[in-house]
């Protein structure tokens, strides 16, 4: 799941000191065929006026944050809370760094944003995703209350479930044929 917006200068909001990142995840122990994985977040970095590898991602895995690595809780809700100096993210590749392929170099944003070449003085943040990623086959995680803030921007993202189309089609109908039927009834004295 992923949110495009026009976040801004990714240099001012990785460096920024007010910025905050946080989400809640839970991970299932049911089939779960990776005892590292969980929900991670994704802060998507592009300058498309940069020639060649001019955009890339910041990933942060909640497995990484712990020194030695640890297998993640499971069947609990948990809370990550991120600032540009707290949190641990790998990089994709682009922007004069190359792809750490899910691993070290580990750093903070703040870290990150002071290694990149100088295509990145005019990148922009250009998206925040959640996912399980696509080496945690049999994984099933849920993430929620979703926020990001720094100067000049704030938003949040709280995920409520909505029926689907035939159980909502169904219940309106049913709200309808009460409607109808109670304008028939006759009127008691």
């Amino acid at each position: 799941v992923g949110v495009v917006d026009n976040y801004g200068n990714a240099a001012a909001a990785l460096t920024d000191s007010s910025f905050q990142l946080s989400y809640d995840f839970y991970k299932s122990s049911v089939g779960d065929l990776n005892p590292w994985a969980a929900p991670a977040i994704r802060l998507t970095i592009s300058n498309p006026a940069a020639g060649g590898d001019n955009v890339g991602a910041l990933i942060y895995e909640p497995y990484w944050q712990t020194s030695p690595m640890a297998h993640i809780p499971a069947d609990d809700w948990l809370s990550v809370s991120i600032t540009s100096t707290a949190g641990l993210f790998w990089w994709d590749g682009g922007l004069g760094q190359s792809n750490s392929f899910g691993g070290p170099p580990l750093r903070t944003l703040s870290e990150w944003a002071g290694s990149f070449d100088s295509s990145f003085d005019d990148a922009n943040l250009v998206a925040l995703s959640l996912s399980v990623g696509s080496y945690n086959q049999g994984q099933t995680g849920y993430f929620d209350d979703v926020s990001i803030s720094f100067t000049g921007y704030s938003a949040s993202y709280d995920f409520e479930p909505i029926p689907e189309p035939t159980t909502a089609l169904l219940l309106s109908l049913g709200l309808v044929g009460l409607a109808a039927r109670r304008r028939k009834a006759p009127a008691t004295s």
